[in-house]
């Protein structure tokens, strides 16, 4: 049913994708597929689908509380005021390269690009507080290794977050766009675009993140398989 084939991890990458979207949805289909029969649903099949991938099933569930639990404990809980300031510096810093006279201001708790203030959202921190809770909780890798891998991805994420901002004030400061385009719709796409970047760096320097999720798909989708092992 699925014919998606992207990256995949290297012990499997003949025929499991590992990209993260395509292989959820593409293990998400193949269930369908075994467990529904002239579109009735068979229990028969379910159940011993669900005998054969306990394991897995406890393994998915524990890796996804983990995922949950680190993204929202890092999103919310730590005080990002100098991450704020930092935003605003070099994105004023990139603006003034360019030739639009930005000033970077600060008070006791809020940061200012001109006359833009930039909080938590501007930060790019979400981003980073998902790919942690996506990178930590894998099992079959050492935790100097994940900080590394997360140290990297954090500065990437952080330059393209610097220019972002840069490119939405620069828009609006030469009336190619007004505020309210440049600023949600843009800062979606070009988002997007980050995540999707983010997510093949760390495939391309982290091959245990496709394992990961590759290890998900063949043993859910192939139980028989995963009865073996």
């Amino acid at each position: 049913m699925c014919s998606l084939f992207l990256i995949a991890s290297p012990a499997i990458r003949s025929d499991i994708p590992s990209n993260i979207v395509n292989s959820l949805i593409c293990g998400i289909l193949n269930i369908y597929e075994i467990s529904v029969t002239n579109s009735r649903v068979n229990p028969e099949i379910i159940m011993r689908w669900l005998a054969l991938c306990g394991n897995v099933l406890r393994d998915l569930l524990l890796y996804v509380f983990a995922a949950l639990a680190i993204t929202v404990f890092l999103y919310y809980v730590p005080d990002y005021f100098v991450l704020e300031q930092l935003t605003a510096f070099f994105s004023s810093i990139i603006l003034n390269l360019v030739g639009v006279r930005m000033h970077y201001s600060t008070t006791s708790n809020e940061a200012f690009v001109g006359g833009i203030q930039v909080i938590r959202e501007c930060t790019g921190v979400q981003v980073i507080s998902v790919m942690a809770g996506l990178i930590l909780p894998i099992r079959n890798s050492s935790w100097l290794r994940k900080i590394k891998v997360l140290l990297v991805v954090s500065v990437i994420l952080f330059v393209m977050n610097f220019l972002r901002i840069a490119l939405e004030i620069w828009l609006v400061y030469y009336g190619i766009l007004p505020w309210s385009l440049a600023h949600y719709p843009l800062s979606l796409v070009l988002g997007i675009a980050g995540v999707y970047t983010l997510v093949l760096v760390s495939d391309n320097i982290f091959p245990e993140f496709g394992d990961q999720i590759a290890y998900f798909y063949a043993h859910l989708t192939q139980p028989s398989t995963g009865s073996e092992s």
